[in-house]
């Protein structure tokens, strides 16, 4: 199992950062892609040209998750994520995912079970990229809706330790009417060591007041976008010391899908 890892910070909230896209739908402006409410979108066109959204964060910042969160997408949708810092995106990019489909066809039936976040679209670079500003660009003109939604744009930086997530974390399902499934994770970090530690309470710390986070606990095309999570804190992390292993702990954490 290829891990994942937690998204505690999303570049794209602060106040410096200036949201940009290729058009909008109806007022639904770009402007929303900075506010955490899942209630407000940016909304592009259904084209088989590519709609994008660049987010220009002030100043080069590390990157290695970049989401789409609560969209309309289906899985034919096409994305492209570019980095750089030059607004004007000129070839070479700092990182270039190229054009690909997004969604593995037999995630297609699973993508209607959870609609409190609606579909989430979730790259993840293969080291961290220092960088002012980022650009998705999705392509879909078969959306069955006749444009393209998004709610939430999420750049920043991803954090796991050295061991990772444990191969026995849980998600419960619950279901609340007229919304769907609202998800909780359950995880498990086998081994902490004191830094880690350190480094996990202050994430809690940070986000405990309605902070946001994106959890994305694997890696592997066919279940990336659907066991991906943007929610909270059900409460602090819960440390064990490892009895087999100085100065190392064992954690547990639950994270909890948002509705608003």
């Amino acid at each position: 199992m290829m891990l994942g890892g937690i998204g505690w910070v999303n570049h794209v909230f602060a106040s410096a950062t200036v949201t940009s896209a290729t058009n909008s739908q109806g007022g639904w402006g770009h402007a929303y892609l900075k506010s955490p409410a899942l209630s407000l979108a940016w909304k592009g066109a259904a084209t088989d040209l590519d709609e994008s959204i660049t987010a220009d964060l002030g100043s080069a910042k590390s990157i290695q998750v970049v989401g789409a969160i609560a969209t309309n997408f289906t899985d034919t949708v096409e994305r492209r994520i570019l980095l750089d810092d030059e607004a004007t995106f000129a070839s070479p990019f700092l990182h270039d995912s190229t054009l690909a489909a997004a969604y593995d066809l037999n995630l297609a039936p699973l993508l209607t079970s959870h609609h409190p976040a609606g579909r989430s679209l979730i790259y993840l670079l293969p080291a961290a990229v220092s960088a002012r500003y980022v650009r998705a660009q999705f392509v879909e003109s078969s959306n069955p809706d006749g444009e393209l939604r998004v709610a939430v744009y999420w750049a920043g930086p991803l954090w796991r330790p050295a061991v990772g997530f444990s191969f026995d974390w849980t998600r419960e399902d619950v279901e609340v009417a007229g919304v769907g499934a609202l998800r909780t994770h359950r995880l498990r970090f086998p081994v902490l060591t004191p830094g880690e530690r350190v480094a996990l309470e202050s994430i809690w710390r940070d986000r405990i007041t309605l902070g946001r986070i994106l959890v994305v606990p694997r890696q592997e095309v066919d279940v990336l976008h659907h066991d991906a999570i943007y929610g909270r804190f059900a409460g602090p992390p819960r440390f064990t010391p490892r009895e087999t292993r100085t100065e190392s702990w064992e954690a547990t954490l639950e994270v909890t899908e948002v509705l608003d």
